[in-house]
C-alpha cells in the first residue's frame, strides 16, 4: 500500500514538470503583449488638441460651407417679418406683414420695389424682355418663394412714385436677397438717393460678379460694356408719391393717389380715363394694374 502511494507522488511530480516546461518564455511574452493591447482598445480616444473643436455631426463639412470672401449683410436688429405673396419681376414682388411692426404698419398685402437694385427689364411696356431678365425673375422667386417668411428693412425713403414699398429684403437664414441677385450676376447695384444704407457693399458685390463675369455680366457682355450715363440713372430714381391737388381729392379713390379717379360705381377701364402709367395701390377697384406691379393703364 504504501508503494503504491509513493508511485503515485511521483507520477503526479512528473506530470506537473512536463506541463509546466510546455509554456515558453516566448508564450509567456506574447500573452503580455495581448494583454496590454486590450487594455489600450479600452482606453478612451486621446482629447482633440486645445483650440481646436471636433466637427458636429450635423454641421456641414468645412468643403460644403460657402466661401469665407463670400459678400455678407448681416441682418438688421430692426428687420421686421413678412411673408411672400408673388412675383412681379427680379426686383419687384408682393409680400405682407405678419404683424404690425416697426417697418409695415399694417398687414395688408403690399408691392415691394427692392433698394439699390436693378434687374433686366421683363414687363416694362413698349420694351422688349431685356437680356436676363427672365433668368432674373426665376433667381429672385428661387430665393423668396412663394410662401416663405422673410425679413424687411426700409431706408429713408419709404415709397416710389408708383406707390410701392422700397425695402431690403433677408430670407429666414439671414442671408440678403438684394445682394444675392447682385452677387450672382442678376441685378446692378443702383444708388436711388437718398437710399445709400448698403450702397458700399452692393457696389463691391457688383464689381466682384463683373470681374467673374457672373450671371448678365457674362451673357450680357455687349449691352453692359456701356454703362447707362448719370443723367439716365438719376431719372430713373425713385420719387415720393407726389398727391394730386387737394382741390380734386374730394371725390378721388385712395387707390390712385396721384391722379383723381372717382371710387365705383360706375366700373371705369383705361379707355375712360385721361391718365397713363398712374400708381396704384390695393385694392384698385377698377383693376386698371393688370399685371400687379402697382402700374396703373401702362399702355394705350
Amino acid at each position: 500500500m504504501r508503494g503504491l502511494v509513493g508511485g503515485g507522488l511521483l507520477l503526479a511530480g512528473l506530470t506537473l514538470f512536463v506541463v509546466g516546461g510546455a509554456i515558453s518564455p516566448q508564450d509567456s511574452s506574447t500573452s503580455d503583449t495581448l494583454a496590454v493591447e486590450q487594455v489600450r482598445e479600452r482606453q478612451p480616444a486621446p482629447a482633440a488638441s486645445p483650440g481646436v473643436s471636433p466637427e458636429p455631426s450635423g454641421r456641414p463639412a468645412p468643403a460644403d460651407r460657402p466661401p469665407a470672401d463670400d459678400p455678407v449683410l448681416p441682418l438688421p436688429a430692426d428687420a421686421q417679418e413678412a411673408v411672400i405673396d408673388r412675383h412681379i419681376d427680379g426686383d419687384t414682388l408682393a409680400l405682407r406683414a405678419l404683424a404690425v411692426g416697426p417697418v409695415l404698419s399694417s398687414t395688408s398685402q403690399i408691392t415691394v420695389r427692392l433698394l439699390e437694385i436693378d434687374t433686366p427689364e421683363t414687363k416694362q411696356p413698349g420694351t422688349a424682355v431685356q437680356c436676363y431678365g427672365p433668368e432674373a425673375s426665376a433667381r429672385l422667386a428661387a430665393l423668396a418663394p412663394v410662401g416663405s417668411p422673410v425679413y424687411v428693412v426700409a431706408d429713408r425713403e419709404r415709397t416710389d412714385q408708383y406707390g410701392r414699398d422700397l425695402l431690403y429684403l433677408w430670407d429666414a437664414q439671414g442671408r440678403s436677397i438684394n445682394l444675392g441677385l447682385v452677387d450672382g450676376g442678376f441685378a446692378k447695384a443702383v444708388l436711388y438717393a437718398p437710399n445709400d444704407r448698403y450702397i458700399t457693399v452692393l457696389r463691391a458685390a457688383e464689381a466682384e460678379a463683373k470681374t467673374a463675369r457672373r450671371g448678365l455680366w457674362g451673357a450680357c457682355a455687349a449691352s453692359a460694356a456701356a454703362p447707362a450715363p448719370a443723367a439716365a440713372v438719376a431719372s430713373r430714381a425713385p420719387a415720393p408719391v407726389v398727391p394730386a391737388p387737394a382741390a380734386a381729392r374730394g371725390n378721388c379713390d385712395p387707390a390712385y393717389p396721384t391722379v383723381c379717379i372717382p371710387p365705383p360705381l360706375p366700373d371705369l377701364d383705361c379707355g375712360e380715363i385721361p391718365h397713363r402709367r398712374f400708381a396704384v395701390l390695393a385694392p384698385d377697384p377698377h383693376r386698371f394694374d393688370g399685371n400687379s406691379d402697382g402700374v396703373g393703364c401702362e399702355s394705350g
